[in-house]
């Protein structure tokens, strides 16, 4: 008996494990259209600007890996334009008038245009926001609150990726 749970038990592990082997993430370098940002201009609120414009350039082909390697066919130059302004308001006060709650909300327009024949390839507006509450002591405060403009760029970078990749496919 032992000697059948010792054959059956790893040819069942093998089949399980087999089965994973289509697993590929989402933002991999295969299901990227490959380009490279030529140009940009920032506007607004330049450090949540610039955050969100590195975020897109990481996940381009750098001019540092164009030199080493030949021109793809499937590659894009683009020019990119970031208008980023926040804003950032208390929502509920207690009956003292101390805020316990405040809302950020980012107002976004990302333009991608073709470098070659500045085409526009990409026009999105946004107009995201997060609530986060006042803590006790101000340090804690103020980590809240940068933990949460960091996610509202997180989100507004991979909604400009994702739509970016899909209008470059067509």
């Amino acid at each position: 008996m032992k000697k059948i749970i010792q054959l059956i038990f790893p040819a069942i592990l093998i089949i399980l494990l087999s089965g994973c082997g289509g697993y590929e993430p989402i933002f991999s370098s295969k299901n990227n259209v490959k380009f490279i940002i030529e140009d940009y201009e920032v506007k607004g609120d330049r450090v949540i600007a610039n955050k969100i414009y590195k975020r897109l350039y990481n996940t381009s082909k750098t001019k540092k890996l164009l030199n080493t390697i030949k021109e793809d066919k499937n590659l894009r130059k683009i020019n990119l334009f970031i208008n980023i302004n926040k804003s950032k308001k208390a929502t509920s006060k207690d009956s003292s008038g101390k805020t316990l709650e405040y809302k950020i909300t980012l107002n976004s327009n990302i333009q991608a245009t073709d470098f070659k024949n500045n085409e526009e390839i990409i026009n999105l507006h946004s107009s995201i926001s997060a609530s986060y509450k006042v803590q006790d002591r101000y340090f804690d405060t103020i980590s809240f609150e940068r933990k949460t403009e960091k996610d509202l760029i997180d989100r507004i970078s991979q909604e400009a990726l994702i739509n970016l990749s899909e209008k470059l496919r067509q």
